[in-house]
């Protein structure tokens, strides 16, 4: 995890995604994609969990809703979580390419 990586990402994204949801940032973690497929997306992942959020499914370039809830039994991909249910959202874990680039992981609470 390095804060001066290059990233495939921008703050002003970071803010857009904040805004639609009405929420603001109270954390923003980066992590460094290093040449191997998904391994900023895999360090984001166990960072998560470590930190005990759970993770809605990868929907292609779209943000993975994150949910603090403990009771929360499944979040749903990004396209299939509908508006109502946006105030349910912790935070996100956002790239424009899990695969091959940089990830940040944002936290709202």
């Amino acid at each position: 995890m390095t804060p001066e990586a290059p990233r495939s990402y921008t703050e002003k994204e970071i803010d857009r995604w904040c805004e639609m949801l009405n929420k603001s940032a109270k954390t923003v973690h980066h992590f460094s994609f290093d040449g191997t497929d998904f391994s900023a997306y895999h360090e984001a992942e166990k960072f998560v969990k470590r930190a005990g959020f759970k993770m809605g499914s990868m929907c292609e370039d779209y943000p993975i809703a994150l949910s603090a809830n403990p009771n929360m039994e499944y979040i749903g991909k990004w396209r299939n979580i509908d508006r109502t249910e946006w105030n349910k959202i912790d935070g996100l874990m956002i790239s424009t390419n899990f695969r091959n680039s940089h990830v940040a992981v944002v936290f709202y609470i």
